[in-house]
């Protein structure tokens, strides 16, 4: 069997052939060579007198150059000049892909050119029309898999609520009346449960009430749990026989359901908990490729083709082998407080699940900008360089003036950020304080390239300017700042519940919720999304051979800082990658 060389219109597992260049007996064309030498690294280097050696800055792989050697044999020359034709025209599209699988090899792999040209074309002098060719093709610098999808996964903005099953919700009392429904007069019973994209929870607690009449609604309602994409209220006339009745999306208040008569079905409430959701982040495993690869992702609302309101996400992912920085988002109640900063109680808006859930700044005794609050440790922490600072707060007023800075203290020398002030709103928040380098000391020693990693504490410093207002603060997000860290938003509502995130091209757009790239088994192209958003940053990419976390902070508003911040809030993430090869793949990686 001779290898596999085409130009195909698509990435997919039986594209459309344009052109096959080793068709042999069924076309006339035949492959004599084919040569796809690996992408050199282009480096930034630097050096100078003061010391031996160079020191490297960046790299990136450059172009690479496909040659190929091919014959054309046909029985009369009209017939050669088409085939010929036929080349000249996939050679001159501004890009175009090859398809390449050796002989033998189990799966192809794919090579995105450029527009080239015939590098050399001899006429051999035989009984039929035969011409030999020399073509040079422009191409990126990786052989592309067949596109792979990562697992769904729904986020939670709760940073506490890390990652396995979810709660079950709370069901509060329930509500009659007598008009409005066709509930007939009984004892009605209810429970609710919670859905992920993973699967369900168990049962809420169950509650029953007596209608009279034939004309009878009830109102269930339930405290929302963070995680949850929908919820499903089950109904019956005697305790514990619950059948479904409807779901419902979340609200942005507490959940509630009018019951005017639906019909049940046969569907029981499961008897155990299957509904999963993370935290603020994803994680990603068991990568495919010989190096890194961009992402595609897919975020969706649960509120599934609903407008969506003005909103941002940030995205940051860990460096490569960075393993230890997993506690980018910290509790505020598990850190060493500071001046006039004390453990406040519980408060549902807030996150945590501690007896204190949030720490409160009273500035009574200093109203100077002072040191409030010092997180937990970020513990055996590989990255290096800036961190982004993000807290989350909350005002007891819109009145007073007050200002806050991210800082760190190592070895007795304290490194501070820039100074923002606190928007004037009584809303948790998300307030942005900028860039600062927590990690100091040394991370490698000689000649060692094994990162043993630093620990780092990150400080809130804050200060009451006028008024008598105190301040709320949540948690700490210290998120890994380089090129991979990206912040997009919306500049106002958008008619859609999805976004669609493009790691190749760097763009961002909404679009469907069944999405331009038809779920994994259709032709991976974003170009159908309605429009393209703002984006600041890089989108993350994902790495074989370790596990992949991506962090995610999101809130409703065009701005980061004064954002208002749901910790209910909730997206289901989709996410698909390239696989990108220096030549040929493996059959299982």
């Amino acid at each position: 069997m001779a290898d596999l060389v085409r130009f195909v219109d698509s990435i997919v597992a039986s594209p459309t052939v344009r052109l096959d260049l080793n068709g042999e007996a069924t076309n006339g064309w035949y492959v004599r060579s084919f040569s796809a030498p690996a992408p050199r690294l282009r480096r930034s280097m630097s050096s100078n007198a003061m010391r031996d050696g160079i020191s490297v800055g960046s790299s990136s792989y450059d172009a690479r150059t496909l040659t190929i050697e091919l014959e054309c044999i046909k029985n009369d020359q009209d017939s050669a000049a088409t085939e010929l034709q036929k080349l000249a025209r996939e050679l001159d599209r501004e890009s175009n892909l090859i398809m390449y699988r050796p002989d033998g090899a189990s799966k192809p792999v794919f090579f995105k050119t450029f527009r080239s040209d015939l590098a050399q074309i001899d006429d051999v002098i035989a009984q039929k029309a035969m011409r030999r060719f020399t073509i040079e093709l422009l191409a990126e610098p990786f052989a592309l898999g067949l596109p792979e999808a990562l697992p769904k996964v729904t986020v939670s903005n709760d940073p506490a609520l890390g990652s396995g099953p979810i709660s079950a919700p709370v069901q509060a009392n329930l509500a009659t009346a007598t008009t409005g429904g066709t509930l007939a007069a009984a004892t009605y019973y209810y429970v609710v449960t919670a859905v992920t994209s993973s699967g369900e929870t168990t049962v809420s607690n169950e509650k029953s009430i007596t209608t009279t009449g034939a004309t009878s609604t009830v109102t269930v309602s339930w405290t929302r749990v963070p995680g949850a994409t929908d919820y499903r209220i089950y109904r019956s006339t005697s305790a514990g026989t619950e059948k479904l009745v409807t779901s419902v999306a979340p609200q942005w208040t507490d959940s509630s359901f009018l019951d005017t008569g639906y019909d049940t079905d046969a569907t029981s409430p499961p008897v155990s908990n299957t509904a999963a959701a993370t935290g603020q982040y994803i994680e990603y495993a068991s990568i495919m490729g010989d190096v890194e690869a961009p992402l595609i992702l897919n975020f969706n609302r649960p509120s599934s083709g609903s407008p969506m309101s003005p909103a941002f996400v940030i995205m940051a992912a860990r460096r490569p082998g960075s393993a230890g920085f997993e506690n980018a988002f910290l509790q505020a109640e598990g850190g060493t407080m500071g001046a006039d900063t004390t453990a406040a109680g519980v408060d549902t808006v807030m996150s945590g699940s501690d007896a204190d859930n949030f720490v409160r700044t009273s500035f009574s005794n200093t109203a100077t900008m002072a040191n409030r609050l010092t997180t937990a440790q970020i513990v055996n922490v590989r990255h290096r360089g800036a961190c982004r600072v993000i807290a989350v707060v909350r005002r007891s007023d819109a009145s007073s003036a007050m200002r806050m800075r991210a800082g760190s203290t190592a070895s007795g020398v304290t490194i501070t950020g820039d100074t923002v002030v606190v928007p004037l709103s009584t809303s948790r928040m998300v307030v942005d304080l900028g860039l600062i380098a927590p990690f100091a000391g040394l991370n490698e020693v000689g000649y060692s390239t094994v990162t043993n990693g630093s620990t780092a504490s990150v400080e809130i410093h804050a200060a009451r300017d006028s008024g008598t207002g105190t301040l709320d603060i949540d948690y700490v997000g210290v998120l890994p700042a380089f090129e991979q860290m990206g912040i997009f938003w919306t500049p106002a509502a958008v008619p859609s519940s999805s976004l669609w995130i493009d790691g190749v091209r760097d763009q961002i757009g909404y679009g469907p919720s069944a999405g331009p790239l038809g779920l994994i088994d259709g032709n991976f192209d974003i170009e159908e999304t309605r429009a393209a958003l703002n984006l600041s940053g890089g989108v993350p990419r994902v790495y074989p051979g370790q596990t992949n976390r991506l962090y995610l902070l999101t809130a409703d508003s065009t701005t980061i800082s004064g954002a208002s911040c749901d910790r209910l809030q909730t997206w289901i993430v989709k996410g698909y990658y390239y696989p990108r090869y220096l030549y040929v793949r493996p059959s299982a990686s």
